[in-house]
């Protein structure tokens, strides 16, 4: 959190000349590569050793999960239209963690998380999209149909496994 706003202001600094484009991504997960992301490490673990995982995070806060799908498009378009400026790129829809969880516990799965809510400095964190997801979809955001969660939560067991 922290460091990529200092790196952006560093940069900003550096060239306050140039036209930049700033890409601010919400949780992004998914997509058969997915090595980081929080979620992808409980199903891999999960499906494996179970020594468990450490979420520095309050399960029940919501945020802004994003596909990769929908990330990598609407970069894409940003770039495709050579657009400057600040860009959250946000699936603009609100899901706890928990929830998220939740639906690898229907899987059949089961998760062994320990949970360290004092660690979460971002709380509920909703990344507003709707200038990217504009340019990028020619939409309203409120039309916009991201991949829903449940989809990519799946998805990813389906490339665990």
């Amino acid at each position: 959190g922290k460091t990529k706003w200092q790196g952006e202001l560093i940069v900003r600094g550096a060239i306050a000349s140039a036209r930049l484009m700033i890409v601010r991504p919400s949780f992004v997960y998914g997509g058969p590569r997915d090595n980081s992301s929080t979620l992808a490490k409980i199903i891999r673990d999960s499906l494996g050793e179970r020594r468990g995982i450490t979420a520095t995070l309050d399960p029940q806060k919501v945020k802004t999960f994003t596909h990769i799908f929908d990330f990598t498009y609407i970069f894409k378009q940003l770039v495709r239209y050579q657009r400057t400026g600040v860009y959250n790129i946000s699936s603009n829809r609100e899901s706890s963690f928990a929830s998220l969880v939740g639906i690898v516990e229907r899987e059949g799965l089961e998760p062994k998380i320990t949970y360290k809510p004092e660690e979460d400095y971002l709380g509920n964190h909703i990344v507003d999209g709707s200038k990217a997801i504009e340019l990028a979809y020619g939409i309203k955001p409120k039309d916009f149909e991201p991949v829903p969660v449940e989809h990519g939560v799946m998805e990813l067991i389906k490339h665990e496994q």
